[in-house]
């Protein structure tokens, strides 16, 4: 299982730091185009749909990565005052019973529109008419490494349940992204 755990954990790294380079072309697609507007006086139609893809495509992938690295927002006003073994229970609990059911059935709606997508040459009913099916394939894939990425929670939080100690540190605590827990 720690093998599975390093693996998702390398897979999700190395999406997020290829995927996160696209920042740059984001600014160089948005000083273009202010170069455009207000010097040129001729906006791109194509800009919005640029912006907007390439926003997306950074934000989704980013999603595992950032939760690997404990950077998502966290309320713990009760498991705070648990022993570690309890709280990992209780985060494996609700991770099965609420996240893995939340997003695998988004992903499974996902899944239907991207099929459906792909099968109709779909496009976006504005701006540049850009296809919108390459846009629901990166963000069905980004659902994935995100659930992925549930996965080795999952497996982390079962260790520390049952044997009290992370399965990649050995540590009776997890340290994600500078936060202890």
């Amino acid at each position: 299982m720690k093998k599975v755990v390093l693996f998702i954990d390398m897979i999700n790294e190395k999406i997020a730091r290829f995927f996160s380079y696209l920042a740059i072309l984001l600014v160089v697609q948005l000083v273009y185009e202010v170069f455009c507007r207000y010097v040129l006086n001729k906006p791109n139609l194509w800009s919005f749909d640029a912006t907007y893809f390439i926003s997306s495509i950074m934000l989704i992938f980013g999603l595992a990565y950032t939760w690997k690295k404990g950077g998502h927002v966290s309320v713990d006003l009760i498991s705070a005052f648990l022993p570690n073994r309890v709280r990992a229970l209780v985060t494996s609990i609700l991770l099965i019973a609420l996240f893995f059911t939340t997003w695998g059935l988004i992903a499974n709606s996902m899944f239907g529109d991207a099929v459906l997508a792909w099968a109709r040459k779909q496009k976006a009913a504005s701006g540049s008419m850009p296809p919108v099916y390459p846009y629901k394939t990166w963000m069905l894939l980004g659902v994935f490494t995100f659930l992925l990425q549930g996965l080795s929670q999952l497996i982390r939080n079962l260790s520390i349940a049952i044997t009290g100690k992370d399965i990649i540190t050995g540590q009776s605590r997890i340290k994600e992204g500078g936060v202890e827990w």
